[in-house]
C-alpha cells in the first residue's frame, strides 16, 4: 500500500521540461549511495533531487556540489509526490515501499539494494522489476561514480527504454492496494 496523498497525486500530468534524477537511500538514507552519487554529480545532468537520510545530511551538506543538485533530509508526501511526477529516474535502494511509490508514478530507477536486507529481500525486488523491464539492478559491491554515471546515461539516453519502463511499472502498480488489504482482512474476520 502506498500513502494516500501520494496515490491522489500520481495520475497527475508529469512536467514535460528537462530531466530530473531523483536519488534516495531509504528513510535513513544510504551512505554509499550517498557517496557515489556525490562523487558522480558532475556527470549527471539536468536537475538531481538527492534525498540523503537526516542522518547523512551534513555529510551531503559539507561536499561541493553542481548547482543543478539539490539536496534534502527527507521530502514530506506533496514534495514527495512533486518529486516522483518530476523524475525522469530514480537511483534508489528497493524496499517494498519505494519500489510500489516509483511504480505508482512510472518512474524507472536504477536500483542499488540493501546488501544486508533480511534474506536479501532487497535484491529480490529489484531483480522482479527489472525482469519486467521498470528498472536496473546495481550491486552496492559494484557500486561506484563510473559504474553509477554509466548507468544513468544509458536510460537517460534511451527515452524508449524510458517509455517501456514507465508502462511496464504502470501494469506493475496496485494504486488501490490498500483497500485490497483491507478487504482481505475484513473477509477473514467475518
Amino acid at each position: 500500500p502506498v500513502r494516500r496523498r501520494l496515490v491522489d497525486s500520481a495520475h497527475l500530468e508529469k512536467p514535460m521540461e528537462g530531466f530530473t534524477t531523483l536519488i534516495a537511500g531509504g528513510s535513513q538514507g544510504a551512505r554509499a549511495l550517498n557517496d557515489a552519487a556525490l562523487e558522480a554529480a558532475d556527470s549527471l545532468s539536468g536537475d538531481v533531487i538527492h534525498i540523503t537520510g537526516p542522518k547523512l545530511f551534513q555529510e551531503v551538506q559539507d561536499v561541493s556540489k553542481p548547482p543543478n543538485y539539490k539536496h534534502v533530509p527527507f521530502l514530506g508526501e506533496d514534495d514527495m509526490a512533486d518529486a516522483l511526477r518530476s523524475a525522469g529516474l530514480a537511483v534508489v535502494r528497493a524496499g517494498s515501499g519505494t519500489i510500489a511509490e516509483l511504480a505508482l508514478f512510472r518512474v524507472p530507477a536504477i536500483f542499488v539494494p540493501l546488501p544486508t536486507s533480511f534474506a536479501n529481500h532487497q535484491l529480490h525486488n529489484a531483480r522482479e522489476i527489472e525482469r519486467i523491464g521498470g528498472g536496473s539492478v546495481l550491486e552496492q559491491d559494484r557500486l561506484t561514480p563510473e559504474r553509477l554515471a554509466e548507468e544513468w546515461r544509458s536510460w537517460r539516453d534511451d527515452e524508449p527504454r524510458r517509455a517501456k519502463a514507465s508502462a511496464a511499472l504502470s501494469g506493475w502498480a496496485k494504486p488501490n492496494a490498500a483497500h485490497a488489504v483491507l478487504e482481505v482482512v475484513k473477509g477473514a474476520a467475518a
